[in-house]
């Protein structure tokens, strides 16, 4: 299976607040090519700065959408391959999701899979 690569080229980006809480304050995470920043305030993980939307448009052109079809069933198979969940442990998962964030302080309820 080959592999898509497409360099950006010189991309304009932009600072954002967080998109789950709009918390404006974070801390590095990982940087590369790309940072990743972690939500002071809920912990999510995003990229920061984030590339304007025209520019990923000229990324994502038909070449990238033709490579995405042509290797479909080979991510499928790939994916399925990192994946150790087995449909009865599916069953028996539950998902906790965020309900309310202050300062540093988490609630969240769980809900079944």
């Amino acid at each position: 299976m080959k592999t898509f690569s497409m360099s950006p080229g010189e991309e304009k980006k932009r600072l954002i607040e967080c998109p789950v809480c709009g918390y404006p304050e974070s801390s590095p995470r990982w940087s590369g090519s790309m940072g990743f920043v972690t939500c002071g305030r809920c912990g999510l993980v995003y990229q920061n700065p984030q590339p304007m939307l025209e520019d990923l448009a000229q990324r994502y052109d038909d070449e990238y959408f033709e490579y995405e079809r042509e290797n479909e069933e080979n991510f499928f198979s790939l994916m399925l391959m990192g994946t150790p969940i087995q449909q009865s442990h599916v069953a028996h998962s539950t998902l906790c999701i965020p309900t309310q964030a202050r300062g540093n302080e988490m609630k969240s309820h769980a809900v079944p899979l």
